[in-house]
């Protein structure tokens, strides 16, 4: 806060040093100490930037709100989520599903199914899909879903198949509301042939990426594309879940707006005519950071691509101290125990879009890349000895999300891949004995790896078989 009231010269470092107060802010929240007189000026230094900011600071303010938590921001997330601005729409709506559902009263459930009707100044469909993830998340009553699906019968078949798609994964993974859903497809006017069999190549799956018996890990790959077939946006979120709780690990999105333009398509039904633009942004253990931008307009877009050398972009890239602990315990034997222990983390989320309108073709490729490394050691300890174990495991993994879409047939060709690559696990067991006066020690090792093998995690069959077409 006190650097906060200085001058920055540096947009950059300010715009990340708001972002950062947020974080923080989050975190202090979730042990219960952000009621005292800073936690209050963080709180309040935040809604008034996101409420009165103009468009070249509010998305920092935006973020920050996202990464602390707070209810009282759900006024002022509602306003930027009704507003004209998708980027400002789209950040207002990922930090109102990341709130508790307990935080999203009534009368914000009314607001948000409003923004999914496309009322007022809203008519982006992307936006409108995000309104209707929101309302869902938050668990509405019944008459509110069951008008959420009804709604359906007028929207396009891009938005209608990619609300059932999601509503069909949600009830997959026995979210919260998917006994609400359920009751509410008895229906026949919402459940009929007419209306599930709505054509379209957006999608939403869910399924395991490892399983085990005291965790899992699951996915969430969700894709929207316009009624001309170009992808507008695209989610991957990675979860892992204990017997209780569940971790959003990390969430990549890939956004693009106006890529109609490049390719003389027509507008969507209620869509704006837009700079063709692409960005994406990063979610890491429930920290958003700042959306990295690939290109704005067909100028931009033309010169980075003359002067592009293939690398792709980096969202984020890093180390994490996740977890350090030591213990001392006091045996009965009256021998001392020490515990030790330390989690680190390697991160690298990278994003690649290549568009060449020569060859009529586009491919997308997200990579996120963690390696992660757990030290653990026991050792008792007297005046003169030490005799103990250290366990030392590893890993390193990559998923690599390749959306290829060809332009040169109608309707498009759209492949979709999710792959994992195969990656070694390290296991080193180290026994070791010496006298605290003597350098010499005596140790005995053993070191296990294990190469899991990679795989291709399965999506939806139309999705195979257009593939098929493709690479045919």
């Amino acid at each position: 806060m006190t650097i906060l009231q200085l001058k920055i010269a540096s947009t950059e470092v300010h715009h990340t040093a708001i972002i950062v107060l947020g974080a923080v802010l989050g975190r202090l929240c979730k042990a219960e100490l952000c009621h005292d007189e800073v936690g209050k000026a963080a709180i309040s230094f935040l809604s008034h930037g996101a409420a009165h900011a103009d468009d070249t600071t509010l998305l920092p303010f935006l973020i920050g709100l996202a990464n602390a938590h707070i209810p009282s921001s759900v006024p002022v997330l509602l306003r930027h989520a009704a507003g004209a601005s998708p980027q400002a729409a789209a950040l207002s709506m990922a930090a109102l599903q990341r709130l508790p559902a307990k935080f999203i009263s009534a009368e914000a459930q009314i607001s948000l199914l409003a923004i999914s009707r496309g009322e007022g100044s809203t008519h982006d469909p992307a936006i409108r899909i995000l309104a209707i993830e929101t309302l869902l998340m938050s668990e509405p009553p019944y008459d509110i879903v069951r008008a959420l699906l009804a709604d359906l019968h007028n929207a396009t078949s891009e938005m209608a198949r990619f609300v059932l798609a999601k509503v069909a994964a949600m009830i997959r993974a026995s979210h919260p509301v998917s006994l609400t859903i359920q009751k509410a497809l008895r229906d026949p006017f919402i459940k009929n042939y007419d209306f599930f069999s709505r054509d379209g190549l957006s999608s939403a799956c869910w399924g395991f990426i490892s399983q085990a018996n005291a965790s899992n890990i699951t996915y969430n790959l969700d894709i929207l594309f316009s009624t001309n077939g170009l992808m507008r946006r695209s989610n991957m979120d990675v979860i892992l879940q204990g017997h209780r709780d569940a971790l959003l690990v990390s969430q990549v999105t890939l956004e693009a707006e106006g890529l109609q333009s490049i390719f003389g398509e027509g507008l969507d039904a209620g869509g704006e005519d837009t700079d063709a633009t692409a960005r994406m942004s990063a979610l890491l253990f429930g920290v958003q950071l700042k959306p990295v931008e690939f290109f704005r307009g067909y100028g931009d877009l033309l010169s980075k691509i003359w002067s592009s050398t293939g690398e792709p972009t980096t969202a984020v890239k890093g180390l994490l101290s996740l977890s350090r602990h030591q213990q001392e315990l006091v045996l009965g034997s009256g021998l001392t125990l020490i515990l030790h222990g330390d989690v680190a983390l390697g991160i690298d989320i990278t994003g690649n879009i290549d568009v060449s309108i020569w060859n009529a073709k586009s491919k997308t490729v997200i990579s996120s890349k963690g390696a992660v490394v757990v030290l653990a050691t026991a050792a008792v300890v007297t005046e003169n000895w030490k005799k103990g174990v250290e366990v030392t495991t590893d890993a390193e993994v990559q998923f690599d999300t390749t959306t290829t879409v060809h332009f040169s047939r109608s309707p498009y060709l759209i492949c979709l891949q999710m792959e994992r690559s195969t990656f070694p696990y390290r296991e080193k067991m180290v026994h070791f004995s010496a006298y605290q006066k003597e350098e010499h020690v005596l140790e005995s090792k053993r070191v296990r790896v294990v190469r899991i093998p990679g795989a291709e995690l399965p999506l939806h069959p139309a999705n195979s078989e257009m593939c098929k077409q493709m690479f045919a």
